[in-house]
């Protein structure tokens, strides 16, 4: 009778010859994981960073802000689209910084960091990007109004103009 002796490996991986130590395709797999999650770290900040710092309201959210902070003189609506925009049409009190301006992220460095700021745009994107800007730039507390004006408008909200 023939026995046969086969080596019992603690590695069940494909390729690997049953040593205690891993295999180059073993330190391959750890690296590639490694490297892996590094990345979706850095991305998941990156996204933080860039769009999750303000809070989005929708319409019917931001008329009730607007009406809680109505005598709060630390409570200003900014409207960042164009001149020629905001003449047609804005929300009442607001007042304008276009984003397109050259100078507008040395427009913003010139405002209070400690105010509540209600942002908006025409349709959200660049309203948008204007909150992740402040929020960059240290603005304690800012809102966006998700949609802009038109979502306003829409929903039945009062503009002036």
């Amino acid at each position: 009778m023939v026995f046969s002796r086969r080596k019992r490996s603690w590695c069940h991986i494909p390729g690997h010859n049953g040593s205690r130590a891993p295999g180059p395709g073993v330190a391959a797999l750890i690296l590639f994981a490694g490297v892996a999650l590094t990345s979706v770290v850095f991305i998941v900040r990156k996204l933080q960073r860039l769009s999750y710092w303000f809070e989005e309201v929708e319409a019917e959210d931001a008329g009730e802000l607007m009406e809680e902070e109505r005598d709060n003189p630390d409570f200003v609506i900014l409207d960042v689209r164009t001149p020629s925009e905001f003449e047609r049409e804005h929300l009442p009190v607001a007042i304008n910084v276009s984003s397109h301006s050259r100078s507008f992220r040395d427009e913003l460095k010139k405002f209070d960091r400690e105010k509540v700021y209600l942002v908006y745009s025409g349709h959200g994107d660049r309203g948008g990007k204007a909150s992740s800007l402040m929020k960059s730039l240290g603005f304690r507390s800012v809102y966006h109004l998700g949609g802009g004006l038109e979502e306003w408008k829409r929903s039945g909200g009062q503009v002036v103009g």
